[in-house]
């Protein structure tokens, strides 16, 4: 067997353990609703953040981005959350799922 076949074979191997492993999960093109989450997500990042600024350089864009994720996440009401922030939600969560666990544990 010759080495390209054998380099061809072993890519094959290497794909298909990858996909197997890995599976690659895509929308179809030109389907945005098929994302929907993402997409508006993308959207407020692109509308209150990234058309809002000119960057200078790699390391505003940083800057600015971790801002608008502090914001974003720390101080921005989500209606889609009754109208708390992703972190109060979070901590919410959390509690309630601790409280969740501590009614099934018998004394």
């Amino acid at each position: 067997m010759s080495a390209s076949r054998i380099s061809a074979i072993l890519e094959g191997c290497r794909h298909h353990t990858t996909a197997a492993l890995f599976p690659i999960k895509s929308i179809d093109p030109g389907c945005p609703w098929q994302n929907g989450k993402d997409e508006r997500f993308n959207g407020t990042v692109r509308d209150e953040c990234l058309n809002m600024q000119l960057f200078a350089s790699v390391a505003e864009a940083r800057v600015r981005l971790e801002a608008f994720r502090r914001h974003y996440n720390d101080e921005r009401p989500h209606s889609r959350l009754g109208y708390q922030t992703p972190s109060e939600f979070k901590r919410a969560w959390l509690e309630a799922q601790a409280k969740q666990q501590d009614s099934h544990i018998s004394t």
